[in-house]
């Protein structure tokens, strides 16, 4: 029986047994609510609610908050699947966004989007994320 890693409330790692053939029992599943930043000597711990958006910067990514930019070493496939799929969005392989910081789409050609953002930044989706945004807005009444 394979194993796959998931991230607790806490912070730490724990593993959740494969079942069905690979399907997964996601109604115990916890998404990340906090994550810990270490610079130098000092640590930080930021809140999963305070991110507005989230860059890819290698095998690192940048937390983008109201205070600022946190680098992180995480890659965005990784951290992608930490976070809560009905409080963030992927909208292209370098964007991740909070969907509750979405204050306008403005649609393009082939179902691209330029998202923005509260904090008054501009996002260009991609068509392979497209299925995403146009979800979250048949949601949105």
């Amino acid at each position: 029986m394979e194993n796959i890693l998931k991230l607790s409330s806490t912070g730490e790692q724990e593993r959740l047994p494969r079942v069905d053939g690979g399907a997964l029992d996601h109604s115990n599943w916890e998404y990340a609510s906090r994550f810990t930043l270490r610079t130098g000597s000092r640590i930080q711990v930021l809140s999963a609610h305070d991110l507005q958006w989230v860059a890819a910067a290698g095998d690192y990514t940048e937390l983008h908050t109201r205070n600022g930019a946190h680098l992180l070493r995480e890659t965005m496939n990784s951290l992608e699947q930490k976070l809560d799929p009905a409080r963030f969005a992927r909208i292209h392989r370098s964007r991740i966004v909070s969907l509750a910081h979405i204050r306008e789409l403005q649609a393009l050609q082939n179902r691209e989007y330029v998202v923005k953002l509260s904090d008054g930044s501009q996002h260009r989706s991609s068509r392979t994320y497209a299925d995403r945004i146009e979800r979250w807005l048949r949601t949105q009444h």
